[in-house]
């Protein structure tokens, strides 16, 4: 999470769970024009999403009545990368969602023959992964290609999915963090900074960090996401292990400044993050 009320990530009390990714190639420009419907910034959307729905489907139909704010100019006045989001529900059913010269591009269903997702688009991807699968029926793995390093994560990731077997593989949630093992970033280039497997069915939590290998969980069935209740955070990098739960705490703004600016960012995006949950208000 970037703040509060501003999460990469996560998953709510219905087993609903999105997790945005960089769009490798995407830019700005790819958004719809703005228009009349109301604009959401990126991270926001993921916990408006979050606090509004229950499944796939209605996650989509969202899209139809809101507009994703184009991300801001950078200094240099060119715009950054554009985002994607994989979105998954109790059911078992996922989606891609990205946008593609100015329209909303769903892959969901038959159009989603396997469920992953990595930085590249998602025809890109599965077009990589099919002729990743072909070549490997006669030369062995090729080694990871520098320049476009999201494809080959993808090709890694699904090509594992597709060999998964319940009563051969072991337990989901182990092969799960396997996989993550396996596409995992090089630490010459960036270090994953934690990994995350969501038990939607199960309403669970799991993660690891990158200074903590022990796997940790939350139950959401054990937590009260009533308005009245305060909100809690919790340290993932702290020396812990196991069920978590009785380890959140109260959140504050001094807890969010300390966060914020182990992060570097700049005082006045700092003020901006800590000021946007009095914007805010919980309904039940």
């Amino acid at each position: 999470m970037l703040a509060r009320e501003w999460p990469f990530d996560g998953i709510n009390e219905a087993g609903l769970f999105i997790t945005i990714l960089q769009g490798e190639g995407l830019q700005k420009d790819e958004y719809p024009i703005p228009d009349s419907r109301t604009p959401f910034g990126q991270y926001p959307l993921v916990q408006y999403l979050l606090d509004n729905f229950s499944t796939v489907d209605e996650v989509i139909a969202s899209f139809q009545s809101i507009r994703v704010a184009r991300p801001a100019d950078n200094s240099t006045g060119q715009g950054q990368p554009a985002n994607h989001w994989f979105v998954g529900d109790s059911k078992g059913k996922c989606a891609s969602i990205e946008f593609l010269n100015g329209e909303m591009v769903c892959h969901t269903g038959w159009t989603m023959p396997v469920k992953v997702l990595a930085n590249s688009t998602y025809a890109e991807s599965i077009d990589y992964f099919r002729w990743f699968r072909f070549t490997n029926i006669f030369f062995p793995i090729p080694p990871i290609e520098r320049f476009r390093p999201s494809l080959y994560r993808f090709a890694i990731a699904a090509d594992r999915v597709k060999k998964y077997r319940p009563k051969r593989s072991g337990p989901a949630v182990d092969y799960a963090f396997q996989i993550l093992q396996d596409v995992e970033v090089s630490p010459n280039d960036y270090a994953s900074v934690w990994g995350v497997v969501y038990d939607s069915a199960n309403k669970q939590i799991l993660f690891r960090s990158w200074n903590n290998d022990k796997i940790r969980w939350l139950n959401l069935s054990s937590l009260d996401f009533s308005c009245t209740t305060p909100v809690k955070v919790l340290d993932i990098s702290a020396d812990l292990s196991g069920d978590v739960s009785n380890s959140l705490v109260d959140y504050t703004k001094e807890i969010d400044l300390e966060m914020l600016n182990s992060w570097g960012f700049p005082q006045e995006l700092i003020d901006a993050l800590l000021s946007y949950p009095d914007t805010t208000v919980c309904t039940e």
